[in-house]
């Protein structure tokens, strides 16, 4: 096996538990910051944020905003 390939081998599980554990570290600082913060401007704050990172991303890796759909074809009457 390619030393390549060994880093590889269990992507998807170390992304699953990065992932869960983002998520955990996200549930508690949301939730020390909803103590101080009426949860309207949380709310608020948090979908700017994630609008702002969606736009970074979108960006840095040159991807339209909304991808281009293919038209619907017609149907002609004969």
């Amino acid at each position: 096996m390619l030393p390549e390939q060994m880093v590889f081998t269990h992507q998807g599980e170390l992304l699953a538990l990065s992932s869960a554990l983002f998520w955990a570290l996200a549930v508690i600082l949301f939730r020390m910051a909803g103590r101080g913060v009426r949860p309207l401007s949380l709310n608020l704050f948090k979908t700017l944020f994630c609008i702002g990172l969606f736009l970074i991303t979108s960006w840095v890796l040159h991807e339209p905003l909304l991808p281009d759909l293919p038209s619907a074809p017609t149907a002609s009457c004969s």
